[in-house]
């Protein structure tokens, strides 16, 4: 039997020796993988080529150690931002695209490259169909021909997206992302010193975008910033301080905003920063949330229940029933939820079934967000065992066509995962997401990811899943500022 040294630290020493002496087994622990720069436990497996009868994968069994020192102690790292690089399909040419034909002039060859992957890489996997619905081409497309500030931004998420895709390029494309990003803030500034044009469309458009860059970049907190200052733009408006805006681009904004608040608040427990609903039927599966918006709000009414579940206001016994009302009220919506496909995608197939899968997935990880979140563990954990085990067929079912739309309820799914080999597969899940939505879900991905494992390594060590302290001592304390949507 090879034991492999103990590090310092009484209970990694303690976990060494007793889990070498029970396994009788040569184990690799993740800080020893970590040192030696190659890849750890469930991360290093690869993709399996069996499927089971049940359409389940099956996966050989592998052993490995999944903890460092630091995951004995007891604390709770409330700083994860890690950004998992997913490994490189293809290869890039760096000729002049053909298909470029801008009509305004670019500067240089390289903004050729990036407005070209702007429109056939980032525009195409943006949403979950790449039809007349999709804003990125309908609405940014025609602003960034007429407005700078836009097509600087355009310019910024191409580079950033293909230095996250293929970083082996020699141009520094972070710094060319970097200043693209600057001059749009340049011209953003101007215009919002100019009250005739402050609350212009384009410059709503402008504050989504550079939300759209800070969550790209290693999922920063401050895309919280441009979700605040799009609220009070889109007011302005409501309250007739402003002209009228572009309803298309009122509801593009206003879907981005509700989805990042909605969905980002599930997981950090906080409460609502923007409410200002877009005018899309309400039952209606909209391609850029892969649900309908009924089913977002009941995501949102499930936080701020969860919220108000351990108040003190609700302690009394008469607000203790409202509150148990309101909860079962709130669970026959989410059983009787019907989510109808567009019209527009009746006639075809291939995309009314890519909808509808989607937002069951999404409606099925709401359920087990009600569940885990609002309902007495000790009763149900049967119940979510088997909603666990039918989304993780969903996820397989899904995945060649994993987009960002399906990070959340992936995330939801992965914290209440116990069986090994469905971890593997939610890691490959999100390097999936990684490489679908490079520029809409690399540092979303990568920080859900990250929060995820650490939750698995606290579980693992208890040996139990306790909902309570998943939610509230776990996922809550890492996801500040977390985007899910």
């Amino acid at each position: 039997m090879d034991v492999l040294p103990a590090r310092s630290g009484e209970y990694a020493v303690r976990a060494r020796n007793h889990l070498a002496r029970a396994a009788k087994l040569t184990l690799q622990w993740e800080d020893d993988s970590i040192r030696r720069g190659v890849k750890h436990g469930r991360s290093a497996q690869a993709l399996p080529t069996v499927i089971t009868t049940s359409g389940r994968l099956l996966r050989p069994a592998k052993h490995f150690v999944n903890f460092s020192q630091k995951d004995f102690s007891g604390d709770v790292d409330t700083a994860i931002a890690v950004v998992f690089r997913p490994a490189v399909e293809g290869t890039l040419s760096l000729g002049i695209p053909a298909a470029l034909q801008p009509s305004f002039s670019l500067q240089n060859n390289l903004d050729g490259i990036l407005f070209d992957y702007y429109i056939n890489r980032i525009c195409r996997h943006a949403t979950l169909l790449n039809d007349n619905s999709n804003a990125y081409r309908q609405v940014v497309l025609p602003m960034s021909i007429s407005q700078e500030s836009i097509r600087h931004l355009v310019l910024s998420l191409g580079a950033l997206a293909l230095d996250t895709v293929h970083p082996m390029i020699t141009t520094d494309l972070k710094a060319v992302a970097l200043r693209h990003k600057q001059k749009a803030l340049q011209h953003l500034r101007q215009d919002l010193t100019e009250p005739e044009v402050a609350s212009s469309d384009h410059n709503l458009v402008a504050v989504q975008l550079m939300c759209v860059l800070d969550i790209a970049d290693n999922c920063q907190v401050s895309w919280a910033t441009h979700l605040s200052a799009a609220k009070t733009l889109l007011e302005l408006q409501r309250n007739g301080q402003h002209r009228a805006r572009d309803p298309a681009v009122v509801d593009f904004v206003s879907k981005f905003f509700v989805l990042k608040d909605s969905l980002g608040r599930s997981a950090c427990g906080n409460g609502p920063k923007f409410e200002l609903l877009p005018s899309t039927p309400s039952q209606e599966i909209d391609p850029s949330a892969g649900c309908s918006y009924e089913l977002i709000k009941m995501i949102a009414e499930i936080t701020d229940m969860s919220r108000s579940k351990n108040d003190s206001s609700v302690t009394a016994s008469a607000a203790v029933d409202t509150w148990e009302i309101k909860r079962a009220r709130l669970a026959t919506r989410l059983e009787a939820l019907s989510q109808v496909i567009p019209l527009d995608h009746h006639s075809n197939d291939e995309t009314s079934t890519l909808l509808r899968d989607t937002s069951s997935f999404i409606h099925l990880a709401a359920t087990i967000y009600f569940y885990t979140s609002l309902m007495p563990q000790a009763q149900y954990t049967d119940h979510v065992h088997s909603l666990v085990n039918t989304a993780m067929t969903i996820i397989t079912n899904l995945y060649s066509h994993l987009r960002s739309q399906h990070l959340w309820p992936i995330f939801v799914t992965a914290l209440f995962t116990t069986d090994d080999s469905d971890r593997v597969m939610i890691l490959d899940a999100f390097e999936k997401i990684q490489r679908a939505s490079p520029i809409l879900s690399i540092g979303a991905a990568g920080r859900a990811r990250s929060i995820v494992e650490a939750v698995w390594k606290k579980q693992d060590i208890v040996g139990t899943i306790s909902y309570e302290n998943t939610w509230n001592g776990l996922v809550r304390q890492m996801s500040e500022g977390l985007s899910l949507g």
